[in-house]
């Protein structure tokens, strides 16, 4: 009972902060200084009234669909630890609530942008001509497009040795086989291709613009669109191969009466993330398609873009 008392008690708080956060979110001022945070992240200037309301709008969107994600993870996490018992608080909440509100939290923005570039773009207006098509290498770059899956292949390698390991005897087989190893290799596996879907999708719609500017900034909310893909994918796949190692270190635990997986689990999960939120945030992450389809934004001359009606 004190145990149902404690973990709703502090699942009530988040939510009361998240009502909060979403009051702030709403207010004029903060989305006037979240768009103007945007701006400057994706190195564009905001050069029209329209632009400035479409920006605003989907920062906004974007804000709200993370918060309704932390607050979908707060209860999923809460519902699940009171489904399941056995762990301590101290322990669930790193190694399994942080990753399932991060993981809720990340996948919240990524639906909303996704709508905001899917479902909202008035594909009747003109639209420039490229001298070529555009691809994923022109909105990320190499070296983060390759993260997801090079993940995967630890997760796979990893629930391999620890399947060979039980098979053989090392650790104790039933331990990691109870555990969420296998099957959150599955979810990453399957976001994974959601990912690769969703990215097809992006670059098939159109990208109606009046002006070469409109175009840009056209462009800005794709990169930042697909970035967000490749870092909630990559995030969900990191969740897997954090469990494959929890779990192939607890079973050594029960083999060998030590406590790895308590003591190493926690920090392979936030690590983890932060890193992974470093590596797409940080190195110019969100002005790399400035440097493929813009370099005369970076340099400060006019852009040769031609209008031709489609």
């Amino acid at each position: 009972m004190f145990r149902t008392t404690v973990v709703w008690g502090l699942a009530a708080l988040l939510v009361v902060a998240c009502i909060i956060l979403v009051i702030i979110v709403s207010t004029k001022r903060f989305q006037d200084y979240n768009t103007w945070v945007f701006a400057r992240r994706v190195g564009l200037q905001i050069n029209s009234e329209a632009t400035f309301n479409a920006l605003r709008r989907r920062s906004n969107v974007t804000s709200i669909g993370g918060l309704a994600g932390v607050f979908v993870g707060i209860l999923v996490a809460a519902a699940a630890l009171l489904t399941n018992p056995q762990p301590g608080l101290v322990s669930y909440f790193w190694t399994a609530a942080v990753p399932i509100i991060l993981g809720f939290t990340l996948a919240g923005e990524l639906v909303a942008a996704l709508r905001e570039t899917l479902f909202t773009r008035d594909t009747t207006l003109p639209r420039f001509a490229r001298s070529r098509a555009t691809g994923p290498a022109d909105y990320v770059s190499r070296r983060r497009r390759m993260v997801a899956a090079a993940l995967l292949a630890v997760a796979t390698v990893t629930n391999a040795a620890a399947v060979a390991l039980g098979v053989s005897g090392s650790i104790d087989a039933a331990v990691y086989f109870g555990s969420a190893a296998l099957p959150l290799l599955a979810v990453g596996a399957v976001a994974c291709v959601g990912g690769i879907v969703a990215e097809r999708l992006v670059l098939r719609t159109p990208q109606p613009a009046a002006d070469p500017a409109e175009l840009a900034w056209s462009d800005a909310f794709v990169a930042e669109t697909l970035r967000s893909i490749r870092m909630t994918v990559a995030v969900v796949i990191w969740i897997s191969v954090a469990s494959a190692g929890v779990g192939l270190l607890a079973g050594v635990d029960a083999m060998h009466g030590t406590s790895w997986s308590t003591d190493l689990g926690p920090l392979l999960f936030t690590w983890g993330y932060l890193a992974l939120i470093i590596v797409f945030s940080t190195r110019g992450a969100q002005q790399y398609y400035l440097r493929r389809l813009w370099p005369q934004v970076l340099s400060g001359t006019p852009a040769p873009v031609r209008a031709v009606q489609s």
